[in-house]
């Protein structure tokens, strides 16, 4: 997508003098606030624009807690407050999630930040159920994206923030499947929350990945007759999916998979 008409031009960025002037991070934030004047004048797209572009906004991967970090570093913001009264924000997410690319030297975290905006329950509850579905469907799509270029990305990430919205998404639709991961791993449920904390080690977190991966896959199946057949046609087979690996799963086996 084109950069928005209209966009707001940060005047001190990293790497400036003024930048490498300032003693603190709050000095830092004040310097990249959008001027709420310019704020209102601009489209909703712009708006967000600015959030992405956001000198300090991969300052979210500095918290253990996608959460607590999204919290941290996009609700002090003016762009942000202004971003919410835009009745058509969640529109805006969506047509930019659908077209984002994970691969993108100039802005490689966007679809990151999308994400964690779609994953909000301000957003999710304002979807419509097709909506849903093709927000999971891209999160699956992000996911091969993702793993068949490893070499891309320079931030790790435990657990991809395609598996957080995923799971949200699932929550707040009361996806009765979804649910029923957690009479098997309660402890789990506690990284879809608001305060969410890491609780996966390592050797549950193909367990994990795995049944995130397949409930929301089979989420997107259910009700076909309501789902756009078209999104399903383009979709590589599970077999050819290399996002997960079946054989590195322990305690779940999904029944596409009972054969391997």
């Amino acid at each position: 997508m084109p950069r928005p008409e209209g966009s707001y031009n940060y005047p001190i960025v990293p790497g400036t003098d003024r930048w490498k002037e300032f003693d603190s991070r709050d000095e830092m934030e004040n310097a990249c606030q959008v001027p709420v004047k310019f704020l209102r004048e601009q489209a909703t797209q712009a708006v967000l624009q600015a959030l992405i572009e956001y000198p300090l906004c991969t300052d979210v991967f500095a918290w253990n807690n996608y959460q607590k970090g999204y919290n941290f570093v996009f609700k002090p913001l003016n762009a942000y407050q202004e971003f919410l009264k835009r009745g058509d924000a969640v529109n805006c997410i969506i047509e930019r999630y659908k077209i984002v690319s994970a691969t993108t030297f100039e802005y490689p975290f966007s679809h990151y930040f999308l994400e964690m905006f779609l994953a909000q329950e301000y957003f999710i509850k304002q979807l419509s159920s097709k909506e849903k579905k093709d927000i999971v469907d891209r999160c699956l799509d992000i996911i091969n994206i993702t793993n068949e270029n490893p070499d891309f990305f320079d931030i790790y990430l435990r657990v991809g923030i395609s598996y957080y919205l995923m799971g949200r998404i699932m929550k707040y639709d009361n996806y009765t499947p979804f649910f029923e991961i957690f009479s098997i791993h309660p402890e789990w449920e506690s990284f879809f929350e608001d305060d969410n904390y890491f609780v996966i080690t390592d050797e549950k977190l193909y367990t994990f990945l795995g049944t995130i991966f397949f409930t929301a896959y089979d989420y997107i199946e259910q009700d076909t007759e309501n789902y756009n057949q078209s999104n399903q046609k383009n979709r590589p087979s599970q077999r050819e999916n290399k996002a997960i690996n079946p054989h590195l799963l322990t305690g779940y086996k999904h029944p596409k998979f009972s054969k391997l």
